[in-house]
């Protein structure tokens, strides 16, 4: 399934990085290696209506808008801890962004690989660099994060699956 890139593309987009950006600062829990809250969504939303490009797109431009307008408490922009959501973003465009997700193996697999790659991955090896400790120590204390957005991610993205499929029938998406 090939996105044409349009206005109303690009304003959807808009909508859902600013979205991002509102979940992420404001509807969150956040500490200096944590944050566990709703962001996934529109980032998640993005990759299934507009592909793998615009999923990163999304993900990269609301982390970077987000922190500029809203800087972290104790930190400042890290383009390591930003390159997390943008992969994210790609893996959910790369999974999800077909005419028919189920929610085995495409669902569970986009939240695996996503969470494992980013959140126990990329953002941990970010964090130990930034704070300057061993990577292993970083890990552990990201596992009940891992745990909780998992699950929470497994019961919200078969609801997007849903909405996508509707506003595609409504057409008021053009993906």
């Amino acid at each position: 399934m090939k996105t044409k890139f349009s206005l109303r593309t690009l304003i959807q987009a808009a909508v859902l990085i600013a979205l991002t950006v509102v979940l992420a600062r404001f509807l969150s829990i956040s500490t200096s290696v944590t944050r566990i809250g709703f962001s996934f969504i529109p980032v998640a939303f993005a990759g299934m209506l507009f592909g793998p490009v615009w999923g990163g797109v999304t993900a990269g431009l609301a982390d970077i808008l987000g922190e500029f307008i809203f800087p972290s408490p104790g930190g400042s922009f890290n383009p390591l801890i930003t390159f997390s959501p943008i992969v994210g973003g790609v893996i959910f465009g790369l999974l999800l962004h077909r005419e028919q997700v189920r929610f085995f193996p495409h669902v569970v697999i986009a939240d695996l690989a996503e969470k494992l790659i980013c959140t126990l991955g990329l953002t941990t090896w970010a964090l130990a660099v930034m704070y300057g400790v061993p990577f292993l120590a970083e890990f552990v204390t990201r596992l009940p994060q891992f745990g909780v957005m998992f699950a929470i991610q497994l019961i919200v993205l078969p609801f997007l699956v849903r909405l996508r499929a509707a506003l595609r029938r409504a057409k008021l998406v053009d993906a």
